[in-house]
């Protein structure tokens, strides 16, 4: 009898586990909203994750103690705080120190406080494209209603004399409408904690069996914008804190819409170009829009060259507005300083992040159709099929 009672509870479980499942990952054109139940993956995927300096990420003020191994010389200890918006602080513990003669490093891979029962790992230099010397750690953090344990891959490595550390992961959700299969990628590549916010980015990676290699700088979305499924358009709305679920809603409008996606309306935008000339969209329709943001961060001068080159090569028929700071005053054409206050709206519409290297062509219907990289303009036309 317990044995029946045990065979059928069994069944129970595995029923109600399997509705859930379909719950999170199978769909109808009619549903108006979709909760998809992420899965967490090692390294980047088709994203690049940043990174942040180990000494501005990690604290040194201690609220309990850990064990330390006592095979390791010079060693100190150093925290990482696994989401900044918490009020209860949660940490992954990270020791370095030295041990025959290589700098090396540990993490509390099971978040028990002590460094004794965890690997001893060599400090490399930084391999951005890879997740080989990536360390799996336990910690906790907030899933916006309470703390739970969940994992990650951490990553230590040097670049040019400094020690950088990340966070490399990145998410995916897989789902059916209807009958066709879906994959859509998750990523926080320029957080170096482990929540997920108003940075995260998103990619249809697979649409219905077919399959990204690379991500276009049009593939990567952000929350609010929309992912073409099934010939509907649905909005990325909602990201759960700890990047368990994502929701998506449907948009009937999408056509209608202004934003700078591709297949929207372009914002309008006024501003003044570092000569004294003012700018103002609306007469500038008789003609496509290019607007090149360009950088010269980290010394790039690929993006800057780009406005040139691009002007130089469709001169007369197209419009080039270059975006971008402290632009000398005497040069010419469609060229804005972000810095000025005119031309704060129009950097904050088109440019958002100091660095941006994303450039949009606008067609004459003032629509978006296209986006690429400055620093990789070259690149990018020799590949496309856009014609002047």
């Amino acid at each position: 009898m317990k044995q029946l009672f045990s065979a059928m509870l069994l069944v129970l479980m595995l029923t109600s586990y399997s509705q859930t499942e379909k719950k999170y990952s199978e769909f109808s054109a009619s549903n108006d909203t979709i909760v998809l139940r992420t899965q967490k993956q090692k390294g980047g995927g088709l994203f690049l994750n940043g990174a942040g300096l180990f000494s501005q990420v990690a604290d040194t003020v201690f609220s309990y103690t850990v064990k330390m191994p006592k095979n390791i010389s010079n060693i100190y200890r150093a925290q990482i705080i696994t989401d900044l918006t918490s009020k209860q602080r949660n940490y992954i513990n990270i020791a370095i120190g030295t041990k025959d003669g290589k700098d090396v490093f540990i993490v509390d891979q099971n978040n028990n406080r002590d460094f004794t029962d965890d690997g001893i790992y060599i400090i490399k230099p930084m391999n951005w494209q890879s997740a080989e010397n990536s360390v799996k750690c336990r910690y906790l953090i907030s899933n916006g209603k309470k703390m739970v344990q969940d994992s990650t891959w951490i990553d230590l490595g040097t670049q040019n004399g400094d020690l950088f550390y990340r966070k490399n992961e990145h998410l995916t959700a897989n789902f059916k409408i209807d009958s066709k299969s879906y994959t859509i990628g998750i990523s926080e590549p320029f957080n170096p904690f482990t929540n997920y916010g108003d940075r995260t980015q998103f990619a249809l990676i697979n649409d219905n069996g077919k399959t990204k290699d690379t991500l276009l700088p049009s593939d990567i979305l952000k929350a609010g914008e929309f992912v073409k499924l099934n010939n509907h358009h649905y909005r990325l709305v909602n990201m759960s804190h700890n990047g368990e679920y994502l929701t998506l809603i449907r948009e009937n409008d999408f056509s209608k819409k202004t934003g700078l996606q591709v297949g929207m309306l372009a914002p309008a935008f006024k501003g003044v170009t570092v000569d004294g000339t003012p700018i103002n969209s609306d007469n500038l329709h008789d003609k496509s829009i290019i607007v090149i943001n360009s950088c010269g961060c980290g010394g790039d001068i690929a993006s800057t060259d780009a406005y040139y080159q691009i002007e130089k090569k469709y001169r007369g028929r197209v419009h080039m507005l270059r975006l971008d700071s402290k632009i000398e005053k005497t040069e010419k054409g469609l060229q804005m300083d972000v810095e000025e206050k005119e031309n704060k709206d129009v950097c904050n519409t088109y440019r958002g992040e100091y660095c941006s290297r994303t450039c949009y062509i606008i067609d004459k219907n003032n629509r978006v159709i296209d986006k690429f990289d400055s620093s990789r303009w070259q690149e990018y036309f020799w590949s496309s099929n856009i014609s002047f």
